[in-house]
């Protein structure tokens, strides 16, 4: 009896035994599942709240890297433009037709147009003769906007997946000026493309394209318009928040008042000024050549003194323009070869035709071929617009837009050059002043930058 107590001792009750083995209890479990529940809760709002911020990062990261291609394929464009729209340049040219009206630059735009229907972003450029800048403009452009295809005149990119709702380019004067680069707008449908403006897609045709691509039309408007060039891009887009499911609309300049849902803006200043910097350069090299040509010519002219020459009063005022535009470069080296009848200069069989001189294009084409060793890039300024040289004399001052080389040049050097140029009407007095221009900076009364109005007066 003893001995089973003892070993009884150690024995657990059957209610012992159950309640141990039982594990954790209904109310036990319940605490623990509300709070994983709790916790998982609490997880699956921050994955959704960290998705949701990825993906809004996410967009406004590849919207603003479209935002940088179409600056720095503007400035592409623009390069090759220099190049490309003037190389064909010919003495069959009319005036002005090269930059933008040559006939392989027709099709070809600096800035994208955007189809608000289609969500399709379009360049208009020649595809065969801007091979190369095609080629990078779809690398900057397709990390952004898929890489749709390519014509003759146009490459498509699919900009679906960002949800941009409008491209708009902001222009000098702020607000009112800004102008749209959207396309697609249904006919009929008010404000479907123009936020925050009151009026009708019907009032102003349903598309508008900013920087079409030039035309033929023979006006100054079928230029690139630096004077009122875009001084930033803006891209208008819907920002999907799945955590909460709204929609944030990112508009305009013109629609509302709060900054922190503007469309996403990229400054484009230093690309206006870089245009500049490449124009004025281009001015400033062919002024020194121009200037550095005439003084050579007169200085080996004036140690041609007569008998064997001319005299040194007539030698002063023998134009460089007619020098430079020389088709006959070298015998321009000895203005008179002989002590009578100066017959190289009387002949005149080195000097441009009447024709050429009258031609923007030809005096372009023997200026370049003269002075800057064929480089027709001097033809243009940087923003792709042809330049002029125009003598201003003869009336022909202030306003040139109807002055030409033709009916302004001083008289063709000759003997006795101050009686020709008294006979032809000019003042006594070295008839060097030219005007090199943009035709879009012909007009008298707007102040224009120097760089598209730039004189070049012979050193007297």
């Amino acid at each position: 009896m003893g001995e089973d107590n003892r070993h009884s001792s150690y024995r657990l009750s059957p209610i012992a035994y159950r309640r141990s083995s039982s594990g954790f209890s209904l109310i036990e479990m319940s605490l623990a599942l509300v709070i994983m529940s709790i916790i998982l809760a609490a997880s699956f709002k921050l994955i959704n709240t960290y998705t949701m911020q990825t993906n809004v990062n996410q967009q406004g990261y590849y919207i603003s890297l479209l935002a940088q291609a179409i600056k720095n394929n503007a400035r592409l464009i623009m390069d090759a433009a220099m190049t490309e729209c003037t190389q064909f340049m010919t003495t069959s040219y009319s005036n002005d037709y090269w930059g933008w009206r040559d006939s392989h630059c027709q099709n070809t735009s600096p800035f994208p147009a955007y189809n608000i229907s289609t969500k399709v972003l379009t360049y208009n450029i020649d595809t065969a003769n801007f091979a190369s800048t095609v080629s990078t403009i779809i690398y900057n452009i397709n990390p952004s906007c898929a890489y749709t295809g390519q014509t003759a005149t146009t490459v498509t990119f699919n900009c679906a997946p960002l949800g941009i709702t409008g491209l708009q380019y902001q222009t000098s004067v702020y607000p009112a000026a800004n102008t749209y680069a959207n396309t697609g707008c249904p006919s009929g449908t008010p404000n479907c493309n123009r936020p925050g403006i009151v009026s009708s897609a019907a009032s102003w045709g349903g598309t508008t394209v900013t920087f079409s691509p030039p035309n033929t039309t023979g006006a100054n408007s079928d230029f690139l318009n630096f004077l009122d060039f875009p001084s930033s891009v803006w891209i208008q887009y819907n920002e999907y928040l799945s955590n909460t499911g709204q929609t944030v609309s990112h508009n305009d300049m013109l629609n509302g008042s709060n900054p922190g849902v503007y469309a996403y803006s990229l400054n484009m200043t230093d690309l206006y000024l870089d245009r500049e910097k490449k124009s004025r350069d281009n001015l400033v090299v062919l002024d020194a050549a121009l200037r550095g040509y005439a003084i050579g010519n007169m200085t080996s002219e004036f140690e041609n003194v007569p008998p064997n020459g001319l005299s040194s009063k007539d030698t002063f005022f023998v134009p460089w323009i007619w020098q430079a535009l020389a088709t006959t470069q070298p015998n321009t080296l000895t203005l008179c070869n002989n002590s009578t009848t100066c017959s190289s200069i009387a002949s005149g069989a080195q000097w441009a035709t009447a024709s050429q001189a009258g031609s923007f294009a030809d005096v372009w084409l023997l200026l370049t071929q003269n002075l800057m060793s064929s480089n027709l890039t001097y033809a243009a300024d940087a923003f792709g617009n042809p330049l002029r040289i125009v003598p201003v004399n003869n009336g022909c001052t202030g306003n040139v837009s109807g002055c030409v080389p033709s009916t302004n040049l001083p008289p063709l050097p000759q003997q006795n050059y101050l009686t020709a140029m008294s006979s032809a009407g000019y003042a006594p007095r070295p008839p060097y002043a030219s005007l090199i221009v943009s035709p879009l900076c012909t007009g008298g009364t707007t102040t224009y930058p120097d760089w598209c109005r730039w004189t070049v007066v012979y050193p007297n």
